[in-house]
């Protein structure tokens, strides 16, 4: 078995010319034709989203495939992967460009990327489905950046993307399809880059007294961070296999949390359950039933630990303090030779710096 370290990071395993060599269309009516786009200069640099402008610019090289007459949801068009190429445990990222059109001008269709395990790769059901990605696409709206993940449990003897969605007769369009493994460790290094542009603020404490108080030692401790997680109660949406194999069997959890964290539209997350015999899902429970927090429970922890702020030093000439903080409560500590005082206050989101005056006299 390949170990991670002699994985080819970044390299497109489904590398291809544009044309329609190396693709197979899925469904008994389903037919492919090779295209160029005219007008990709919408497409310069779409794959890199906002969350992650450290990543490669993948420009668009503006030929697609179509896939047209097709007869159901499930009809689309596949690639093979080379064999051996997959490595268990590793991440890999399914990157590309879709489009639509046909019947229904102004409404929007989904279309999936997914990958198929140790079937036969053709129309036959058999083999292990995982869900990769999808995009929301306006029919005759231009096109649309999909986007996904998967990891595997074990090498697969045959794997194929399959891209499909939208209902019949409506023709799917796929243009510079990518699937690449991810440096695990560089990405981690990214994402507590990206957390900090996303979820941190530059603070300016003006302390009561200006001058007076230069000199005085402070320290600054978070009581809250306003990023909300919380437990699933619903076990109509967590019987669902489609969604829980997607995120149980394909991803580090560790990993998951940071990419929810660092993505500037993510408002919270919602974990299945926390606590052994509590929840639908076996062994995945930070909590065992005797109220041990497990090892899972520990690294949980410890991720809040880490995007909680502290900080401490002096109060400069100008009765100043700064730091870099999460959102959320903090108390400050201030203390001089005359005594301390605490004092309370919040960090909000902003793009700009935040200048709060603590009103602190001693």
């Amino acid at each position: 078995m390949a170990l991670a370290h002699e994985v080819a990071f970044e390299v497109n395993l489904i590398e291809d010319d544009g044309g329609l060599a190396g693709w197979a269309p899925v469904g008994t009516r389903t037919a492919l034709s090779a295209h160029a786009e005219r007008d990709t200069a919408m497409l310069i640099s779409g794959a890199v989203s906002a969350a992650e402008p450290n990543e490669r610019i993948r420009r668009s090289s503006g030929r697609y495939i179509v896939a047209s007459r097709r007869a159901d949801e499930e009809d689309g068009l596949r690639r093979a992967v080379p064999a051996g190429a997959l490595v268990p445990r590793v991440t890999y990222r399914v990157v590309g460009w879709v489009s639509v059109q046909g019947q229904g001008d102004g409404r929007h269709h989904a279309v999936r990327v997914g990958l198929r395990v140790d079937g036969d790769g053709g129309d036959d059901e058999r083999g292990s489905w995982l869900d990769c990605g999808a995009a929301r696409v306006e029919v005759g709206g231009g096109w649309a950046e999909i986007n996904g993940a998967f990891r595997l449990r074990a090498s697969p003897r045959v794997a194929a993307v399959h891209v499909h969605g939208a209902p019949a007769g409506v023709d799917v369009k796929v243009m510079d399809l990518q699937v690449y493994a991810t440096d695990r460790k560089a990405r981690l290094t990214q994402l507590k880059e990206q957390t900090d542009k996303v979820r941190k603020r530059d603070v300016i404490l003006k302390l009561g007294g200006g001058a007076t108080m230069a000199g005085a030692s402070i320290r600054v401790a978070q009581l809250e961070n306003r990023f909300p997680f919380g437990s699933c109660i619903n076990k109509t949406a967590i019987r669902n296999p489609k969604f829980v194999d997607f995120f149980c069997d394909n991803f580090d959890w560790a990993v998951v949390l940071r990419e929810a964290y660092a993505h500037p539209a993510v408002e919270g997350v919602v974990l299945w359950g926390f606590m052994e015999g509590q929840m639908w899902r076996r062994d995945a429970y930070l909590v065992d039933a005797d109220g041990t927090v497990n090892e899972a429970g520990q690294r949980f922890l410890q991720l809040q630990r880490e995007w909680r702020s502290d900080a401490r030093g002096i109060v400069d000439g100008d009765g100043r303090f700064k730091f870099r903080g999460f959102h959320g409560t903090y108390v400050a500590q201030v203390t001089t030779a005359t005594g301390k005082m605490l004092k309370t206050f919040t960090v909000e989101k902003g793009d700009n710096s935040l200048e709060l005056d603590l009103d602190i006299e001693i």
